[in-house]
């Protein structure tokens, strides 16, 4: 029995299912596929819920896909026709995913994030707590920024409190009580390397890179790790908790505590110093977990 004569096992109609019913099948699962892994990757907190947000925002994508698999459905298409609605599908997601990621153009997952005034004061003040994790390195475009980490979590949306006279700033950030949607691991703060800086942070886990920040004072309370750069003057540096704090190799640095620091450094009844004379770092030590290192 030849194809033509109706045999539904023949090459002919095998080749038709394979190219039209199972492409189609395939590219649906894959379309499926890809939504659980978001959907599993924000329950998991790999990503944040108000990535959510810049899904919705790009509604005519989905909306297009299911314009186009209505149509191939009603007018009964085959081919690469079938697989245009769940191909969109697909394309919505690395999109939206893109989106999030970059944050460019602002995206909705953004709005919770802050920027600080363009005019950059002498001094700023800046007290800093949250729940979860802070990472805060260089800025040049405003005196500060806040914005929420890119992973999921349970830290709130930013707020901040300014208070400025003259050519000082006093600034306090905190977390939002009403955040909605706008949860995330925690937050990144940049800082403008034209202002001295007098930092008291308290955090989950600290991450802070101040080689180019001028320091005038720092208190961080939590686990993690800091760089600081060269000092301006006399810093007074207190540290609590598990932290591993390095300094460039050469500066001044006393230590009032117990705290593991570098060979060759000179043990003191209240502490260790390190070789070079002067005035530099005096990091006081709150606990057991302070580990001192040069680079």
């Amino acid at each position: 029995m030849t194809p033509e004569s109706g045999d539904p096992f023949g090459r002919g109609f095998g080749r038709a299912v394979e190219a039209s019913e199972f492409s189609s099948l395939w590219a649906w699962l894959m379309a499926g596929l890809s939504m659980v892994a978001i959907g599993t990757a924000i329950i998991g907190r790999l990503f944040p819920v108000v990535m959510a947000l810049d899904l919705v925002a790009l509604w005519p994508v989905p909306a297009l896909a299911v314009v186009a698999a209505l149509i191939a459905r009603l007018l009964r298409l085959r081919g690469v026709s079938r697989v245009v609605g769940p191909l969109l599908l697909v394309t919505w997601l690395i999109l939206g995913v893109g989106w999030w990621s970059t944050g460019t153009p602002p995206s909705p997952s953004r709005a919770a994030d802050i920027l600080g005034p363009p005019q950059v004061p002498a001094e700023v003040a800046l007290g800093i707590s949250l729940d979860g994790e802070l990472t805060i390195g260089p800025g040049s475009a405003h005196v500060y920024s806040v914005r929420l980490a890119r992973r999921g979590g349970a830290v709130g949306a930013p707020d901040v409190l300014e208070a400025r006279q003259d050519d000082a700033m006093a600034m306090t950030v905190r977390e939002r009580p009403d955040s909605g949607w706008y949860l995330s691991s925690g937050w990144d703060v940049t800082l403008h390397p034209a202002a001295l800086w007098r930092i008291d942070a308290t955090a989950r886990t600290v991450s802070l890179d101040l080689t180019g920040i001028p320091i005038g004072e720092l208190q961080v309370a939590g686990d993690g790790t800091i760089a600081l750069g060269d000092p301006v003057g006399p810093v007074a540096v207190h540290l609590d908790g598990n932290v591993e704090v390095s300094v460039p190799f050469g500066v001044p640095v006393k230590v009032v505590g117990a705290a593991e620091v570098p060979a060759g450094w000179e043990s003191t009844d209240a502490g260790a110093t390190s070789p070079t004379a002067g005035e530099g770092y005096v990091i006081t030590v709150a606990g057991q977990g302070i580990r001192v290192t040069e680079r």
